[in-house]
């Protein structure tokens, strides 16, 4: 592992002198939250997907104020999912920088 205040071109700072957490341990306790987010986030679509069925099935169709309610929800999660997947490069790119 590279020291990090090595390699940042900054003056050493506290920040640096001072971090009793390993960079490694942190990236890799992100990169456990952002895989826990994607699960998440992969459910939530799940549901929603099921009560468009359910709602289809329990009154026949669903009215033009439902569906775009649901498809502006499926936005949201299909957004967050990008910026996800982004942010988890970003984490991995950083991850093999340093460790």
């Amino acid at each position: 592992m590279r020291d990090l205040c090595e390699c940042s071109g900054f003056e050493k700072n506290c920040c640096c002198e001072n971090n009793s957490q390993d960079p490694c341990s942190t990236i890799k306790n992100i990169q456990n939250d952002l895989c826990d987010m994607k699960a998440n986030l992969a459910e939530t679509k799940a549901n929603l997907l099921n009560l468009v069925r359910i709602m289809c099935i329990c009154n026949g169709c669903i009215c033009d104020e439902e569906k775009e309610l649901l498809l502006a929800i499926e936005r949201g999660v299909d957004a967050a999912t990008s910026t996800l997947s982004q942010t988890r490069n970003n984490i991995n790119s950083l991850n093999n920088d340093i460790c």
